[in-house]
């Protein structure tokens, strides 16, 4: 999916009072639960085995991902419930890509407070955003497109069978 700037309007989801810059705000204290979200996205998203999830790598993905400003992250409380980041960048252009919320908060208007958050950033540095979604997933595949985001095409999951042991 693309989203052309001229079809993002981030005032067409509700804004929630509490809810604030501060509440975007990363501190060496957020990044535990980011790691915790990073570490569900990979489980739940990728099917992961967990047993082979590397915590010291995925910090360092997170550090780099901060660092360049790739990476949004919607803190409650200042505990981390959702980051959305890039996965890929060439030119002009961006991949969103490891968006994840904490189910505890699936379904409020969370998921689009942050991906609005994290696109608008994101348009001060690139002219053009695209995303992948998997096919089943109608909740995300529903919010890229109240987003403003239009299909451009359909590609098929490929897994690679890992290496037997």
């Amino acid at each position: 999916m693309e989203l052309p700037d001229e079809r993002f309007d981030p005032l067409a989801f509700p804004v929630y009072s509490e809810i604030s810059e501060e509440n975007f705000r990363i501190t060496s204290n957020s990044y535990s639960g980011i790691l915790r979200l990073l570490i569900s996205y990979e489980i739940e998203e990728l099917e992961i085995d967990p047993l082979k999830i590397k915590k010291e790598i995925l910090l360092k993905i997170i550090e780099l991902r901060i660092k360049r400003r790739e990476m949004t992250v919607l803190s409650i409380n200042n505990i981390p419930i959702g980051i959305a980041a890039i996965n890929a960048r060439y030119n002009d252009t961006c991949q969103i890509g490891s968006v994840y919320l904490d189910k505890l908060y699936r379904g409020k208007g969370y998921g689009a407070l942050l991906l609005s958050e994290h696109i608008k950033k994101l348009f001060k540095m690139y002219k053009r955003i695209v995303l992948f979604v998997k096919k089943n997933n109608k909740i995300a595949y529903n919010l890229y497109k109240k987003l403003g985001f239009v299909v451009k095409g359909e590609l098929g999951q490929i897994i690679i069978k890992e290496k037997s042991e």
